[in-house]
């Protein structure tokens, strides 16, 4: 009879098991199927904005080939009548095309000292040109000569090695952060699971100070603890993640794994004075521990613009078999 009803019990959570794990993947491709909608949607409000732009430079463009035409047609002298010649006027210019013009001594004085100080300056910079080049050239002679080659070298590697590492650690965040931002829109829906937090806002405001937070960290304060642990894949997982009632925005949470490729959870949005209890992940993990990075980003709750993004590292542990 034990027997029998432990048996009976294997199947019982066998089988809840699989209806939760069913459930999960419905809920799956329900996101999966409103996200591509969104995307969708704001693929055609890109390409409109596009077209727009291009109409408008165009039209700027057209714009600007009339004003030139106008400017053109102003510059060209209108054609005039011809008059007969005055005898007494044609008179005086034969008179005074047959005086002798003055000489411009000074302008002429004036020409020669531009070229003698242009030709002064060109040759003073083409030496000073030359003495740099043999300076450069007669450094680089000594730095790899046979005695000083080998440090040389490891003064240049030391160099880039040094100047490598935090560009690629700026590279690799920059890259989180634009995921987080342009991949997953805020979609202006509260979280259903959120509940107003029952701490007073000077204890909100403490516990968000206290929290070890990257990125834009003047754009908005959040609290949240760093350890999540789940009986299994597919159970709530206990999250106290709060958005204090000082924020001016909704704040939508977005955990990614330690690569960054994969989406393990994403909220809606969680309005200031609120907070989210618990979770679920959105896809099954085997039982361990994970590094992960959780990234939230602030939207204007009127216009739904992005206000900024920041992240802090998170553990997640998952138990049962």
């Amino acid at each position: 009879m034990d027997n029998k009803k432990s048996m009976s019990q294997k199947e019982k959570d066998a089988l809840k098991a699989k209806r939760e794990k069913e459930r999960r993947a419905l809920e799956k491709k329900k996101s999966a199927e409103k996200l591509a909608k969104l995307k969708a949607a704001e693929k055609a409000r890109k390409q409109k904005q596009k077209e727009k732009a291009r109409l408008q430079k165009q039209k700027q463009k057209e714009r600007t080939a009339k004003e030139k035409a106008k400017a053109e047609i102003k510059k060209t002298p209108k054609s005039t009548e011809i008059k007969p010649a005055d005898p007494q006027i044609t008179k005086a210019a034969e008179n005074k095309k047959a005086s002798p013009k003055p000489k411009k001594a000074a302008k002429k004085t004036d020409k020669k000292i531009i070229s003698s100080a242009k030709k002064a300056i060109t040759s003073a910079a083409r030496f000073i040109d030359e003495k740099a080049i043999k300076r450069i050239s007669a450094f680089f002679k000594k730095a790899f000569s046979a005695k000083y080659r080998v440090v040389s070298i490891i003064l240049i590697v030391f160099i880039l090695t040094a100047s490598a590492v935090p560009t690629g650690i700026y590279i690799y965040r920059s890259r989180l952060i634009s995921t987080v931002a342009d991949g997953y829109n805020y979609y202006g829906i509260t979280d259903d699971r959120e509940k107003e937090i029952e701490i007073s806002k000077e204890k909100q405001l403490e516990r968000a100070e206290a929290q070890k937070r990257h990125g834009q960290k003047s754009k908005f304060m959040f609290f949240t603890n760093t350890e999540i642990s789940f009986d299994k894949w597919y159970s709530s997982g206990k999250l106290i993640f709060g958005n204090i009632e000082q924020n001016n925005c909704e704040l939508v949470i977005t955990i990614f794994d330690k690569e960054g490729k994969n989406v393990l959870y994403r909220s809606d949005g969680v309005r200031p004075g609120y907070y989210i209890p618990e979770i679920r992940l959105f896809g099954q993990l085997d039982v361990g521990e994970y590094e992960t990075r959780m990234f939230v980003a602030g939207y204007d709750p009127d216009s739904n613009t992005l206000v900024g993004v920041q992240y802090v590292n998170v553990k997640l542990i998952v138990g049962g078999e």
